[in-house]
């Protein structure tokens, strides 16, 4: 974990060194927009940053890339990144869908695709390898070339899906927007609100610690 964070911040201090210094000759291209959305390292100790106008950038330890801004991706306001466990980089966007990017071969899904909507929020790959993409109307279910949705109709407390974990029973927990959380069992919903045990209905993020406990992070209640 050190050795990640001295990384992390060794990269931020040559970012720092090159606004300071206007020398930008060693880092041909820095971040593409100034606002930073989301941040993954991928297992070749990528940095990826997406950012809210300008894409995607992909630093690899001595030079900037840039995937957006239309280059290889044509998304540019970011919500995700996201590794799967066959490496393969997963990215979402606010009107894009999600993009598929294995370093050669970029696929998009949308709702052209599949997708039930362009606005996605997240992305979790559960013990199956199927892929919980969260949107602003529900959740679509991605497994090979099958694509199944899960909005309100189906149990869902809302439609407006910030997060989506899957948890050490297999059990999935669904954090929305402004209507508290879900816990899926595979067979039921069970609801946790302000009027159970919630400070608050709008959830921002969820975990689960290494002892099996879940984390709920809310606006303005903890």
């Amino acid at each position: 974990l050190k050795k990640k964070e001295n990384y992390i911040m060794s990269v931020i201090q040559k970012l720092w060194d090159a606004e300071e210094n206007k020398d930008l000759d060693q880092y041909n291209e820095v971040l593409s927009d100034d606002f930073v959305w989301c941040i993954e390292e991928d297992r070749k100790g990528n940095m990826w940053f997406g950012t809210w106008e300008g894409g995607v950038s992909m630093f690899d330890g001595n030079h900037f890339f840039q995937l957006g801004r239309d280059g290889v991706i044509k998304a540019n306001n970011i919500k995700f990144i996201h590794e799967d466990s066959d490496g393969i980089i997963w990215i979402g966007s606010k009107d894009h869908g999600v993009t598929k990017y294995n370093g050669k071969n970029i696929i998009t899904i949308g709702k052209k695709e599949g997708l039930i909507d362009n606005h996605t929020y997240c992305i979790m790959e559960d013990h199956l390898k199927r892929k919980w993409i969260g949107t602003e109307k529900g959740i679509s279910i991605l497994d090979n070339k099958t694509v199944t949705h899960l909005t309100t109709s189906q149990g869902l407390k809302s439609n407006e899906v910030n997060k989506i974990i899957e948890d050490k029973q297999g059990r999935i927990w669904i954090a929305y927007a402004t209507a508290g959380v879900d816990m899926f069992d595979g067979n039921s919903f069970f609801h946790y609100s302000t009027k159970n045990i919630l400070p608050n209905d709008k959830v921002y993020d969820i975990i689960e610690d290494p002892l099996g406990s879940i984390w709920i992070a809310t606006y303005g209640g903890g």
